[in-house]
């Protein structure tokens, strides 16, 4: 029976420290594309005024970038962002507190992470795309850009733009 308890004991503990020893599922370069993002910020627009804060963490083995917004006028919203090997893009699932809910595929566009939506039919009847950029400055900020475009890649309206500035 001791014998039996010992061995138990020494198949879960191998069991453990393999698990322990596997290399990292998601370090690869493609899902480290977007790591640009990653920290705490500030977000202004360009004439210098808060806009909100915006917080964003790696979570679940660094295979997934949290993010969580909190407007200065009082909106909030979170997205989940994560690259797929299975289509070689990125996706983001964002959802606001006003109902918002955009989901997004795309990549790296020279040095840009650039992300849109399906297209989709507006009220007058034109196909429409939303689309969000992120462009990292040379100085460690970064801009965010939502506009929405149309079928040719046109931008016809900016949602939003935002300048991040690294929060210390």
């Amino acid at each position: 029976m001791k014998l039996r308890l010992f061995l138990l004991f020494v198949i879960f503990q191998a069991a453990s420290l393999q698990g322990q020893n596997k290399p990292c599922a998601c370090c690869e370069a493609p899902f480290r594309q977007f790591d640009f993002w990653l920290g705490n910020w500030e977000v202004r627009d360009t004439s210098g005024q808060v806009l909100g804060n915006n917080s964003i963490v790696k979570a679940k083995g660094d295979c997934l970038i949290q993010e969580h917004w909190q407007g200065q006028s009082g909106g909030s919203g979170h997205s989940m962002n994560y690259y797929a090997s299975t289509d070689s893009s990125w996706h983001q699932l964002w959802v606001g507190g006003d109902g918002t809910i955009l989901n997004l595929v795309g990549g790296l566009e020279n040095d840009a992470m650039v992300l849109r939506s399906q297209a989709f039919k507006s009220k007058s009847g034109v196909m429409l795309r939303h689309q969000i950029q992120w462009i990292p400055l040379a100085d460690g900020s970064l801009i965010q850009h939502w506009q929405l475009i149309n079928e040719k890649g046109k931008a016809l309206k900016s949602l939003f733009y935002g300048v991040y500035y690294p929060e210390n």
